[in-house]
């Protein structure tokens, strides 16, 4: 369940999306708060925290490790990285995100290609 970022069109337009699913929590909710507290309002940068944000939530909900959303967690630190601040001011759930990937995929059974890829 991907979030449609042209449903956003302003702060608020964001914080009232489902997220994989789900009401963003207050705490969540402040993630766009922190997002501009020394600049005015970015739409693009609005949408990309919504994305990644997203990405963050699945990601501390998976039960197996997820290359998709390991890659995405990596790529955002240096796409993002205004997002990844912002996200990490509420409890640093995007750091929790990423190390939750990687415990998992420490323990999830890997055929032999996938060693080599690793």
């Amino acid at each position: 369940m991907a979030i449609n970022r042209n449903e956003i069109t302003d702060i608020n337009s964001a914080k009232q999306l489902k997220y994989d699913g789900q009401d963003l929590t207050a705490g969540e909710k402040a993630i766009f708060d922190n997002l501009f507290t020394n600049q005015s309002f970015d739409l693009g940068k609005t949408q990309d925290t919504a994305e990644l944000l997203e990405t963050v939530i699945m990601a501390k909900k998976a039960t197996e490790f997820k290359r998709d959303l390991h890659e995405k967690l990596n790529e955002a630190n240096t796409k993002y990285p205004d997002s990844v601040t912002a996200i990490n001011t509420n409890g640093n759930q995007f750091t929790e995100a990423l190390n939750h990937q990687i415990s998992l995929r420490t323990k999830t059974p890997q055929t032999p290609t996938q060693k080599n890829e690793a």
